[in-house]
């Protein structure tokens, strides 16, 4: 770097908007040494599978939904279930909001689907263990074939000692 170069970078700060003398060419902004790389042409974003919310909205219901500001999940399960059945959901939420006093309470919470999955195989290998009289060896084996899920016996064990 030749010095007048050094100098005149010297009192100036690196987040100056006040232009930036290189020896090669003068740049204005933060980043002015990155002057001889090309910004690239295409990339970045979503691909459209992801997020192509505006096929969605060729409906003018859902469209009206997306215009309220109502996040592009909730157009996607509006569009799944059915409008009708969306809004009645959402109304039936609404109301639950509200006691009969006027005051707001807490939103509901719904689980994660994994804890529900894990509800359901934990009462199918009850119902095996009570009906029909299975071990824990027996019963991993079986959870591996029908649920495809990997369980140890101490963890089968822990689950049928509930209904013991």
């Amino acid at each position: 770097m030749n010095q007048r170069v050094k100098s005149s970078m010297k009192d100036k700060k690196r987040s100056s908007k006040q232009k930036i003398t290189t020896a090669s060419s003068t740049i204005k902004g933060v980043g002015g040494r990155q002057h001889r790389s090309q910004p690239v042409t295409r990339g970045g974003g979503y691909p459209d599978v992801c997020n192509n919310i505006e096929q969605l909205l060729c409906d003018p219901s859902l469209r009206d939904l997306s215009h309220s500001g109502i996040p592009d999940i909730w157009i996607r399960i509006a569009n799944h279930v059915g409008f009708d059945f969306f809004i009645f959901i959402w109304d039936l939420f609404d109301r639950h909001l509200t006691d009969s006093c006027g005051s707001r309470r807490d939103r509901p919470r719904i689980p994660l689907l994994p804890r529900f999955n894990r509800y359901h195989r934990n009462l199918y290998i009850r119902s095996l263990f009570i009906d029909k009289g299975f071990k824990a060896n027996a019963l991993k084996k079986i959870i591996k074939q029908d649920l495809d899920v990997d369980l140890g016996v101490r963890q089968i064990n822990r689950i049928i000692e509930k209904v013991r």
